[in-house]
């Protein structure tokens, strides 16, 4: 037995009540008020709201057979000034207050008709709730419209409104398809969508600028409303780090030096397949090559003898193997190298026009390593590795080219056109 206040009974005609078969009770003997209420509840399957400071001091002495439950509890408490109402399988049972049981005119929007509790409002407050749902369910299946006025196949309009599930804001041009049959609309300016459907079940695809992709399942009986709630994309973006060589910058005055690492230079396009120390350093700003055959080249206007090459502090005169075609330096032993184009520092002394500094790696002294590259003209093969436990190292680096190959695979004598040439190679 369910006993509430009176304020709370009025929320009861918000929801949508079941039915129960109301049957008949067979009391006898004395009873409390209590009792009365609990044997009822059993016997008819109903349920009693009733104020406890009305009934509690109350007792019955009571000979019923086969009697209704509202019948019986209406001879016995209107002698106390209760009164007694009844709504499908609920009883109520109030003092001074009255009970109204109908709703207000024009409650459904039906014109002038006043519903009574003959009325079947279950089916009328499905049928509101279906007309001002908002869908916020994937996997919910929506029944919109009336299924006693549904007819298969037959086409009926669906409308509703698209608006943001945060700010409540409408969404503007947000497209609903639906594949079978190929059916599709946009909404206008403020998030209004209509789209005609034949009656039966279907899943409307949802996309929007800016919002998650989605779907809702539907069963359209008749013509109806649907408002959807969409929830904004966030897309997730990886860190970007930014960084640079500021504290390096303010703690050196040198100006016009240019750091490449041996990695760096690595990654600088090579022909042949061989990194030449040279050629990136006159691929940098203001450095030109003297010529085509030659093995020098100018900072800044500079003559070729106005440029210091050193090799781990040691001057290199002739920095080119072959007229300048191959390097003097191999690029597997090589750290990294600075060029100093201007502000030279003193330790360098006598040159005016630039100062290139390489130094060599200082081997490894964790392991003993290896390595080997073969290219179109030359091959290198470079071995380090621990000297003495982890106190030195050592570093063995070589290479080595095919051109006295090639040169003696041209042919000796050159015609000049009138001649048969020498088939021999």
């Amino acid at each position: 037995m369910k006993r509430f206040s009176y304020l709370s009974i009025l929320s009861l005609f918000c929801v949508t009540f079941s039915f129960a078969q109301q049957t008949g009770v067979s009391l006898q003997g004395k009873l409390t008020s209590g009792e009365l209420f609990d044997r009822i509840e059993q016997q008819a399957g109903v349920r009693i709201y009733v104020d406890p400071q009305l009934t509690d001091s109350l007792s019955f002495t009571l000979q019923a057979q086969q009697e209704g439950p509202a019948q019986l509890l209406q001879r016995i408490l209107s002698p106390y000034g209760l009164t007694v109402y009844t709504f499908q399988d609920r009883i109520f049972i109030t003092g001074e207050e009255h009970l109204q049981m109908t709703l207000p005119e024009g409650y459904f929007s039906r014109g002038d008709r006043i519903l009574t509790t003959d009325d079947d409002l279950s089916g009328i407050s499905l049928s509101l709730m279906r007309r001002n749902q908002k869908a916020v369910s994937e996997n919910k299946v929506y029944e919109i419209g009336d299924p006693a006025r549904s007819t298969e196949g037959e086409r009926v309009t669906l409308t509703g409104t698209i608006t943001d599930f945060k700010t409540g804001e409408p969404v503007v041009g947000v497209t609903l398809m639906v594949k079978e049959p190929f059916t599709g609309t946009t909404t206008d300016p403020y998030g209004y969508y209509t789209i005609r459907l034949p009656a039966g079940r279907h899943e409307l695809l949802i996309q929007g600028m800016g919002m998650k992709d989605t779907r809702r399942q539907i069963y359209l009986h008749t013509e109806g409303k649907l408002d959807i709630e969409l929830e904004e994309q966030i897309y997730a973006l990886r860190e970007v780090t930014v960084s640079s060589e500021r504290i390096q910058n303010a703690r050196s005055t040198s100006l016009g030096v240019e750091r490449l690492k041996i990695k760096d230079i690595k990654n600088i396009p090579t022909a042949f397949g061989e990194v030449d120390i040279l050629r990136v350093v006159m691929s940098l700003p203001g450095v030109k090559s003297v010529g085509e055959i030659s093995s020098g080249f100018n900072v800044r206007g500079g003559a070729t003898d106005q440029n210091l090459i050193l090799f781990n502090e040691g001057t290199i005169y002739n920095p080119t193997h072959l007229f300048g075609m191959f390097s003097a330096f191999n690029p597997d032993v090589v750290k990294d190298m600075e060029l100093y184009k201007s502000s030279i520092p003193s330790k360098y002394g006598g040159r005016i026009s630039s100062v290139l500094d390489i130094n060599s790696r200082e081997g490894n002294k964790k392991e003993y390593k290896g390595s080997a590259s073969i290219g179109l003209l030359t091959s290198s093969l470079v071995v380090e590795g621990p000297i003495a436990g982890e106190r030195t190292s050592f570093i063995v680096g070589g290479r080595t080219t095919y051109s006295d190959w090639l040169l003696r695979q041209l042919p000796e004598k050159v015609g000049t056109g009138m001649e048969t040439p020498d088939s021999t190679i």
